[in-house]
């Protein structure tokens, strides 16, 4: 699925696809802006999830369509645009899986 997202004043087209899925646990293909990514999204007894094994880097996920709490997560230890493009991208998924 493409999707737009925008920094700032420059928009790029992001896309997100799904590798695979069970009740409890989410693998999603991300690219966009030069960028390739495996992100997983799961649940805990603590709440949500997000790894992003390249990145080496995991966090404490909000709802999965929370974009703004998201992305100040992921700003801890990414760049603005990797997180935008991620956490826009798991929004659309999950918006469309609602449907």
């Amino acid at each position: 699925m493409k999707y737009n997202y925008e920094f700032e004043d420059i928009r790029w087209q992001g896309e997100i696809r799904e590798i695979s899925s069970t009740p409890d646990l989410v693998e999603l293909g991300v690219q966009g802006h030069g960028l390739s990514l495996h992100v997983i999204i799961g649940k805990c007894s603590q709440g949500n999830f997000v790894w992003i094994p390249e990145k080496d880097a995991g966090f404490a996920m909000s709802c999965p369509t929370d974009i703004y709490w998201n992305i100040e997560q992921m700003t801890q230890k990414m760049e603005i645009y990797e997180a935008m493009l991620i956490c826009q991208g798991i929004s659309k998924y999950y918006e469309k899986m609602a449907l």
